[in-house]
């Protein structure tokens, strides 16, 4: 199994399209409609990113830099990284770094409000390796934690 596709809601039709073909490079790939919905499928490095506009859907209050929810881009290297963050910024976007502790990653907001995050192949869990002791451990502790405190 893999991952086909990521949906995200869209409230700017236009600043959605510039953004992904302009900024990121991604080619629209499809479009279709419904009676209530339109779709936009932008194929980005082998990952369609769905953009979804809804008759009548709102755009929900931001939740800014306190987000959680965000999708998750990995670039070959740091040079890159900072590649992207540059050209992120310079189409007005809002972009800002978070040092992860021996790493760097560039958090930025498409047009419609939804979270993206840029890391380099080399900074991300995956590459690092997994450590399923360490893990247990610390969900262990978290869950010790959480029941002290009620």
């Amino acid at each position: 199994m893999r991952v086909d596709h990521l949906a995200c809601p869209c409230f700017d039709i236009d600043g959605t399209h510039r953004f992904w073909t302009e900024v990121m490079g991604a080619p629209l790939v499809r479009a279709e409609s419904g009676e209530r919905w339109l779709l936009l499928a932008f194929d980005f490095a082998g990952v369609l990113i769905d953009y979804f506009v809804i008759v009548g859907e709102q755009r929900p209050p931001s939740r800014g830099r306190d987000e959680i929810r965000h999708y998750g881009l990995a670039v070959a290297s740091p040079a890159e990284v900072s590649a992207w963050k540059a050209r992120i910024a310079a189409s007005g976007a809002e972009t800002w770094i978070e040092d992860h502790g021996n790493d760097e990653h560039v958090y930025f907001f498409d047009p419609n409000g939804n979270l993206f995050e840029i890391t380099a192949d080399e900074w991300t869990v995956r590459s690092r390796g997994f450590d399923p002791a360490g893990t247990a451990r610390t969900l262990a502790a978290w869950k010790d934690k959480v029941r002290a405190a009620r």
